[in-house]
C-alpha cells in the first residue's frame, strides 16, 4: 500500500541481477538485507555494478546476523569501505 502512494518510480528485482544498466546510480544503498541473501557475493557485484564509476556504495548489517562475519568480510575484500558502528548495525560506506 506505502508503495502505492511513492513519488518515484519504484522497480521490484533480483538483487543477484538487478533491472539496471551499468552505472545508472551515484549512490546504492542495502540497509539490513544482506543477510537475508543467499548469494551475497552476487549480490554485492551487482550492486557494485549499477554504481557509477566513483559513486557511493552504504551497506548495512545486522550485527546479531548468522551471516555477519562472512558478509563483512566480502564486503571489504570488494570495496575500499570504512566501518560506521552504530548500535545494532555496522554500517560500511565506501566509493566504486
Amino acid at each position: 500500500e506505502m508503495l502505492k502512494k511513492a513519488r518515484f518510480p519504484v522497480v521490484c528485482g533480483d538483487a543477484n541481477a538487478l533491472p539496471f544498466q551499468d552505472g545508472s546510480f551515484d549512490v546504492v544503498m542495502s540497509i539490513t538485507v544482506l543477510h537475508h541473501v543467499a548469494d551475497v557475493g552476487g549480490a554485492l557485484r551487482e550492486m557494485h555494478r549499477v554504481v557509477r564509476t566513483g559513486g557511493k556504495i552504504i551497506i548495512s548489517i545486522l550485527k546479531k546476523a548468522e551471516k555477519y562475519a562472512e558478509i563483512a568480510a566480502q564486503i571489504q575484500s570488494l570495496f575500499p569501505v570504512r566501518e560506521v558502528d552504530i548500535e545494532k548495525d555496522v554500517v560500511f560506506v565506501g566509493n566504486a
